[in-house]
């Protein structure tokens, strides 16, 4: 998987609170997410690596 952050939106990117990522699966699937904490950010990156190995 890959995580890739926006440095472009406004309220995401580095030094802030908050961030913007699209994650990428090993299909090319993408998923963009929503503004959010960087905390709810990294439990949405573990649901989706819990997932993988669950599938």
């Amino acid at each position: 998987m890959i995580v890739l952050n926006s440095i472009q939106d406004k309220g995401a990117g580095f030094g802030g609170t908050t961030n913007k990522v699209t994650l990428i699966d090993s299909n090319f699937n993408l998923s963009p997410m929503e503004l959010k904490s960087k905390e709810e950010v990294a439990n949405d990156i573990l649901i989706k690596i819990i997932a993988h190995y669950d599938a």
